[in-house]
């Protein structure tokens, strides 16, 4: 269940799209990016306009089945391709795809469009409107947290592409970054949304291993932990287990610190974090839940 409302996240969408524009505006497009190996800054911003324009679509269809981005990898989603290797490849795909050449401001735009075309058609939905979703309730309102989770992510790659160092004022929105680190856990413990991750995500199945995910500065009247056990069928989460839940390994830190941790986007070690029990365990985590 989403923590923030339903507009927050709609305006989290475009905000963080533009705070990604924003940040890379000044950067040249073939700079690469430190935190997805093998980017550039071009392809963070064709990636998230071809993520959200995708979303746009299935909300503005009411799909209800999935639906492969144009131009998508045969099978993907499906489990007979690699996902990841399909985005990578719509990433190009949508930048080639931009006709404004050289003009920056035309780029920052094509991508505002994107995220208001999304932000739009939840509106036009409603929290509440069938559409098609990788796992839980098939309504539009998941829709809105993906794509807040999307903008919010790839906005901080943009951000620590541009030289910019993770810390307090980083300037995440800790409510919605809760509402990420959620979605995030949920999904990952949901065996349906297993094709739409990194191959590597098999490599989460196990012999009953557990850890437990804290947020410190969850909003009032949320008790911010989820505990995770993995599984021979694969990882399932539980959602505010009791306080004092033991757990192989425990990771504490902020909203915003954490969700970059469990995106892969800083280190366990940042000083905003902090890990107590099996690190190793939490390290293989890391590296295979991936999408």
């Amino acid at each position: 269940m989403a923590v923030a409302s339903f507009d927050r996240l709609c305006t989290g969408i475009t905000d963080e799209a533009g705070g990604l524009a924003k940040a890379l505006s000044a950067v040249e497009l073939d700079h690469p990016s430190p935190t997805c190996p093998g980017w550039t800054a071009g392809q963070l911003i064709g990636h998230l306009h071809q993520a959200l324009s995708w979303a746009a679509g299935l909300v503005e269809t009411r799909a209800v089945a999935f639906v492969p981005p144009a131009n998508a990898a045969a099978g993907a989603g499906t489990g007979d391709a690699d996902w990841t290797d399909a985005v990578d490849d719509l990433a190009r795909r949508a930048l080639d795809g931009f006709t404004g050449g050289d003009d920056r401001e035309a780029l920052s735009a094509w991508l505002l469009g994107a995220a208001d075309r999304l932000a739009d058609a939840l509106r036009d939905a409603g929290p509440d409107g069938p559409v098609w979703t990788t796992f839980g309730p098939h309504r539009a309102g998941f829709w809105a947290r993906w794509g807040a989770l999307e903008a919010a992510v790839h906005r901080a790659d943009a951000e620590l592409l541009a030289g910019r160092e993770f810390g307090p004022d980083f300037g995440l929105d800790p409510e919605l970054s809760y509402d990420s680190v959620g979605l995030w856990l949920t999904a990952l413990g949901d065996p349906a949304t297993e094709p739409f991750y990194d191959p590597r995500v098999v490599n989460l199945r196990g012999s009953g291993e557990t850890l437990l995910f804290q947020v410190v500065d969850a909003p009032s009247g949320e008790v911010g932990r989820w505990l995770v056990t993995r599984t021979p069928e694969g990882p399932r989460t539980a959602v505010a287990p009791a306080e004092g839940t033991a757990a192989d390994v425990t990771v504490r830190g902020d909203a915003a610190a954490l969700l970059l941790v469990l995106k892969g986007r800083i280190p366990s070690t940042t000083p905003e974090v902090t890990v107590t029990g099996d690190a190793a365990l939490l390290d293989h985590w890391l590296a295979n839940a991936l999408a």
